[in-house]
């Protein structure tokens, strides 16, 4: 196995995860522009400083701050297996009530 495989790997689940992401009919853009980076991160509180951004961190802590006990690995399988972002949430909120 090369040792660059697994990062590889990583970057090309990306890749699909963002793609599907790209067509996923529930996040309801009708149109708009999506948002951009900046926004996103003051959404989701996490602080940041001018190095590279981890993604996985950014996703974890926007689930935290929606009260999702659901890590960002959970959330990018749901989606690259087909699922949208919406059942997702449904499905891990309705996870959190019973």
């Amino acid at each position: 196995m090369n040792r660059n495989e697994p990062q590889i790997m990583k970057k090309e689940r990306l890749k699909q995860f963002l793609a599907r992401l790209e067509k996923d009919p529930s996040l309801g853009r009708h149109g708009r522009k999506p948002p951009a980076l900046s926004e996103l991160l003051q959404a989701s509180g996490m602080p940041y400083s001018n190095g590279p951004l981890d993604i996985s961190k950014l996703l974890a802590h926007a689930l935290k701050q929606k009260g999702i006990d659901a890590g960002p690995e959970e959330m990018v399988e749901h989606v690259i297996q087909g699922g949208t972002i919406e059942q997702f949430l449904n499905r891990t909120k309705e996870r959190i009530a019973t």
